[in-house]
């Protein structure tokens, strides 16, 4: 499909709310869920955030590890520079990337909570939950459990709800790699070297055109 770049305010994409242009909101929302996966990274060394990241047991915690690390490059790559690049194509391998995401958040969660509900009794087998209990934290550690768990998987849901929408507005044609005139937040593409020879290309008119020496006919600015 032709990619088509148009003379339009980033405003032509819609709103992600009232005050927030969608392409801005759903960058915003790309940052926060990568925010998410560098606190699960932490999971790895420290116990301080576990009611966060997960892994009270074993297995899933190598699992919430394994899940941010790779969370972190794809949020990255598919999501952060799918945004700044105009790229449907990596949005739609990012919005792909959430629901799996939260199939295996849920999973992750369900192990932990199997864990947790015998956090008192719990056998030397887990070092994690048996400091919990001697602290006498296992409710809070429960209760925290549940409510980051629907936190995290709302931030998921509304995550992919917004990225698909701009990534079904890209595909149709719409897309603001460049921005003259338009949201300061987003780099500059390097493919046009100055705005009028963009702008001219931008209308489907010919470039400008400069005279040769001598007087000699004209040739296409370069």
């Amino acid at each position: 499909m032709t990619v088509i770049y148009k003379e339009h305010q980033e405003s032509d994409l819609g709103r992600c709310i009232p005050c927030i242009p969608l392409r801005r909101g759903v960058l915003y929302v790309v940052y926060i869920e990568l925010l998410w996966n560098l606190l699960a990274v932490t999971g790895l060394v420290s116990d301080d955030f576990r009611a966060v990241s997960g892994g009270y047991q074993y297995y899933s915690r190598i699992g919430v590890t394994i899940l941010a690390v790779i969370g972190t490059l794809v949020t990255y790559v598919y999501g952060v520079m799918g945004v700044y690049d105009a790229c449907w194509e990596r949005l739609d391998v990012f919005h792909t990337f959430l629901y799996v995401k939260m199939v295996l958040i849920f999973g992750f969660v369900a192990m932990d909570f199997q864990v947790l509900i015998m956090c008192e009794s719990i056998p030397e087998d887990y070092p994690t939950v048996r400091e919990i209990a001697k602290r006498g934290q296992c409710s809070g550690h429960t209760m925290g459990t549940i409510i980051f768990f629907l936190v995290r998987e709302l931030s998921l849901i509304i995550c992919a709800y917004f990225v698909k929408i701009l990534s079904d507005k890209w595909r149709e044609g719409i897309r603001y790699k460049i921005n003259f005139n338009r949201d300061s937040f987003f780099v500059t593409d390097k493919s046009f070297e100055d705005r009028e020879s963009y702008m001219a290309l931008d209308r489907g008119r010919p470039p400008a055109q400069t005279p040769m020496p001598h007087g000699g006919g004209q040739v296409p600015a370069v």
